[in-house]
């Protein structure tokens, strides 16, 4: 790794510098006789990492007994580590069969230490899909051309397309894209790099278009409780479970507003003391018992409950309350239109993507340089395209350094 650095000219510590750190790291297991999970995963496949590399040792552990079927998904991302790992389960006496799931043209994980030719090197009966489910004949050929970029390994598996039809549009801007999305589809915005991404968002944002991010977790006692406010807020009764999720969030007093719960009920409910409260009725009067204060109840019935929220929560809440007038309270909880970068989205999907052309100086750098992370970056459009079901836009906005998108 520090080698391909310096072959790109990158900044990047010296080799004496990093086994240092790694002397270090060992040194302190080594004295409170630990081991993190690469050791373990390791010591199963039979080798002991050191400061000189790998070295060949007797697996620990034992296989399962009566392990007649494995099947290995995702086999094109394997490490040596995982691979060995594998190859041991499938030793086993009791062995019957094995399945190895994988697309080369889909290894995107080099910098980790994926390396499709461990799930090629099995002695196997290949069998190809047929044809997609996914990807319209348009969709399909613009990623077959992706490959057809590389320098070396690829070959037409003359998979056929799914059956119904796509279209493939061009835009210019980020915002000229996030104008042409329709909140009720699904839709998937990908880049390279994640920072390319802070354009869509914030366009996304401004036009109070429901989304998330693949990589974060929106909890899902926070949602159910904007949607207890909501539901209050139209008259609706509510649960007290998602009373008690509501009321986590809310302050019990606010300088602007005053108080806003009655004592001690916010640790009632948390300590769950109010679960003889079944149901929260719209009125002033119940919700006083729920312990809601009067200045809290106008302001849930008024629709004004995000400004009654602890700061961490207000203005999501907001943007919540914002996304579900404009397009309902189902959207709002889960929205049909998500943000990532193309190696979180690998094995998702969605009916429209629009993808950023925007790269980095580094991938540009690393893709010139070496004929591995040339290809590599083909499978990473090959990928991008590919999570289309029925329309993609490729957003060229004139950066320096780009996807090499072959439309």
């Amino acid at each position: 790794m520090i080698e391909d650095q310096r072959k790109l000219g990158d900044e990047s510590v010296t080799l004496s510098t990093a086994r240092a750190f790694v002397e270090k790291y060992e040194r302190a297991k080594a004295r409170e006789g630990r081991l993190d999970f690469t050791d373990v995963v390791s010591r199963f496949a039979g080798v002991k990492n050191t400061i000189e590399g790998p070295v060949e040792t007797d697996p620990i552990g034992e296989v399962p007994e009566r392990l007649r079927v494995l099947a290995i998904d995702e086999a094109q991302d394997s490490s040596a580590v995982v691979d060995r790992i594998c190859r041991r389960l499938a030793a086993s006496p009791s062995m019957e069969r094995v399945f190895l799931v994988g697309d080369i043209f889909q290894c995107i994980f080099g910098f980790g230490g994926s390396d499709y030719r461990n799930f090629t090197s099995w002695d196997a009966h290949e069998e190809i899909m047929p044809q997609s489910y996914r990807c319209p004949a348009n969709v399909m050929a613009l990623g077959e051309r992706c490959l057809r970029q590389m320098k070396r390994g690829y070959r037409d598996r003359k998979i056929k397309p799914a059956p119904h039809r796509g279209t493939i549009r061009e835009a210019s801007t980020a915002e000229e894209a996030v104008g042409r999305i329709d909140p009720s589809r699904s839709t998937l915005i990908l880049a390279r790099c994640a920072f390319s991404l802070a354009e869509y968002e914030a366009s996304l944002k401004e036009r109070k278009i429901p989304f998330s991010w693949i990589d974060k977790v929106h909890g899902e006692s926070t949602l159910s409780g904007y949607k207890a406010l909501w539901d209050l807020e139209h008259g609706q009764i509510v649960s007290g479970e998602d009373w008690s999720h509501a009321i986590a969030m809310i302050a019990v007093a606010s300088k602007s507003l005053g108080k806003l719960l009655h004592h001690g009920e916010k640790t009632a409910w948390k300590q769950g003391k109010r679960s003889n409260v079944d149901f929260v009725l719209p009125t002033p009067e119940i919700m006083s018992i729920a312990g809601c204060t009067e200045t809290l109840s106008h302001l849930i019935l008024a629709g004004k409950w995000p400004s009654a929220l602890e700061d961490k929560h207000a203005a999501k809440a907001a943007d919540w309350r914002a996304a579900a007038v404009a397009h309902g309270v189902d959207v709002a909880s889960n929205p049909r239109v998500r943000l990532s970068t193309i190696h979180s989205a690998k094995g998702c999907e969605a009916d429209d993507v629009i993808l950023s052309t925007i790269s980095s100086r580094a991938v540009e750098n690393a893709r010139l340089a070496l004929d591995e992370r040339h290809d590599e970056e083909c499978r990473v459009n090959y990928v991008a395209v590919t999570r289309t079901r029925e329309n993609l836009i490729v957003v060229g906005d004139g950066r320096q350094h780009r996807l090499e998108i072959p439309i």
